[in-house]
C-alpha cells in the first residue's frame, strides 16, 4: 500500500509532517489579544491547502491551542470562482459558519442574516460582535484568495469593511496565495488599501533535510543507495516527479513501478 498522498491536499492529520515553526507563528498570532491575521504565501503545490486543512481539523486545532469552544475555524476555497461577488462571498462565509460553529445558540442569528439576502456592513458587525460577546473567535481561512483580490467586483469598500471586521470584531483572516497579497490586486488603487497592512506574511519553503527524513522514516529504507537523491532533495515536487522509489510494505522491500509519489508532494498543493 502506498503510504504517500500525491496530487491532493492532506486530509488525514497523521500524514501531515513539518511546518512546526509556521504553525507556531500562525497560532501565536491568532491567540494574541488582537487576534492577528496572517497571509500564507507559497508557490503552487508547496502545501498551503494542506496546512489550512490541518488547522481545520478540530482535534488538531485544540492540540495547538485553538479549542473549538473558543475558535471557530471556517475554511473556504475560492479556486476557480472568477465571477464571485461580495454578496456571494458573504453568503458563502455564513453558510460555512453554520456548519462550523460550535455554539448551537448562534445558529439562528447566522441563518437569519443569511436569509435576509441583502445586508450591509452594519449587519455583519452586529453578528460578529454577538459571536465575540460569547467568547468565540471566528477565523476565516481563505484559500486561493487571489480570486478575490484580483476580481474587479471587489472594490476598496469591500476590503475596508473586511479590515474593520478583522480588527474590531474578532474576525482574524488566514489567507493562502501564491504571491504576496499586495502584488495580487486588480488595480493600483486597491494596492494602496490599508487592508493589506493587517497581515504578517509567512512564506512556505521546501522541507529541510530533517523534515524529509521525518516523513520518510519507516516508509522506505533510508540506507538504500536509491534513496539518497530523495533525502538530499530541496524541492518536494522535483523529488516526487523525478525519482522511482522504494517502499516498505509489511517489512518487505519492493520496487515501486513508477511510483512518482515519494518526497513531499502531499504538501505540495
Amino acid at each position: 500500500m502506498n503510504p504517500f498522498t500525491f496530487g491532493n491536499p492532506i486530509k488525514d492529520p497523521a500524514r501531515f509532517y513539518g511546518r512546526r515553526e509556521d504553525l507556531r507563528q500562525i497560532v501565536n498570532r491568532l491567540r494574541s489579544s488582537a487576534h492577528e491575521s496572517t497571509s500564507i504565501v507559497g508557490e503552487r503545490r508547496i502545501g498551503k491547502t494542506s496546512l489550512l486543512k490541518y488547522l481545520d481539523t478540530p482535534e488538531v486545532a485544540a492540540q495547538l491551542g485553538l479549542p473549538p469552544a473558543e475558535y471557530c475555524m471556517v475554511y473556504i476555497d475560492f479556486q476557480g470562482l472568477t465571477d464571485i461577488t461580495p454578496e456571494r462571498f458573504w453568503q458563502r462565509v455564513l453558510r460555512k459558519m453554520e456548519r462550523s460553529i460550535c455554539l448551537p445558540e448562534l445558529l439562528p442569528e447566522i441563518q437569519a442574516l443569511r436569509e435576509m439576502g441583502a445586508f450591509d456592513l452594519f449587519d455583519l458587525e452586529d453578528l460578529f460582535e454577538s459571536i465575540a460577546g460569547r467568547g468565540l473567535t471566528t477565523v476565516l481561512m481563505l484559500d486561493e484568495f487571489e480570486y478575490v483580490t484580483q476580481n474587479p467586483n471587489f472594490g476598496s469598500d469591500f476590503f475596508g469593511g473586511l479590515r474593520a471586521l478583522a480588527i474590531h470584531q474578532n474576525l482574524p483572516l488566514l489567507t493562502a496565495t501564491r504571491r504576496e497579497l499586495v502584488d495580487l490586486c486588480h488595480s493600483e488603487e486597491l494596492k494602496g488599501s490599508p487592508f493589506f497592512n493587517i497581515f504578517a506574511n509567512i512564506v512556505l519553503r521546501p522541507f529541510s533535510r530533517a523534515e524529509v527524513l521525518e516523513m520518510l522514516d519507516g516508509k522506505i529504507i533510508l540506507d538504500h543507495p536509491d534513496s539518497e537523491p530523495i533525502q538530499n532533495a530541496s524541492s518536494p515536487w522535483l523529488t516526487t516527479m523525478g525519482s522511482t522509489e522504494l517502499l516498505l510494505d509489511e517489512k518487505q522491500i519492493v520496487q515501486a513501478n513508477f511510483y512518482w509519489v515519494l518526497g513531499i508532494a502531499f504538501l505540495y498543493h
